[in-house]
């Protein structure tokens, strides 16, 4: 089963999760527990003290710079796609310019699209724009169907870790 087959079979044409299991999934995997029930909220202000210790790049740059390269990752994920193909190339070769390792950003860029994968996992209900969107984000950081469709996987074992029940459609 491909990636995209694999969300709808989980969340399509579902209702979504009730609020005290978007809420449990939320406080799991430190999501926004405000907008656990919103979608496309606007984006609020990131405590940057609040986040955990970003493993160094081994670049020229700062832990600030690393923080706000993440930051501004999370933001494109989240809240920009699809991303025109000429401004991710630049955010990418700004992070190479900033001496991060190809392999950082990649750590990285997989840890954003598994903290897509944990938003539509938390609200139980994908859109066929958030389809769209995540196969966009899955292309463009250069993850195969695969592994995008192991990553929803893991993420859908910890949900039902935490829940205690199946987690429909997978």
């Amino acid at each position: 089963m491909g990636f995209l087959d694999g969300l709808k079979a989980l969340l399509g044409g579902r209702g979504g999760r009730d609020a005290a299991e978007r809420r449990r999934l939320a406080r799991l995997w430190g999501l926004d527990e405000e907008s656990a029930g919103e979608r496309r909220a606007e984006p609020k202000a990131l405590d940057l003290d609040a986040l955990p210790p970003i493993p160094r790049g081994r670049g020229v740059a700062s832990a600030y710079d690393e923080r706000m390269w993440v930051k501004k990752l999370r933001y494109l994920l989240s809240e920009r796609l699809p991303i025109p193909d000429e401004e991710w190339e630049d955010f990418r070769a700004d992070a190479l310019a900033l001496g991060f390792d190809e392999s950082w950003i990649r750590e990285q860029e997989r840890e954003a699209f598994g903290f897509l994968l944990r938003k539509v996992v938390r609200d139980g209900v994908v859109s066929e724009r958030e389809r769209q969107e995540l196969e966009w984000a899955r292309r463009q950081i250069g993850l195969s169907e695969q592994e995008a469709t192991e990553m929803l996987e893991a993420v859908v074992r910890e949900a039902e870790a935490e829940l205690g029940r199946t987690v429909d459609g997978v």
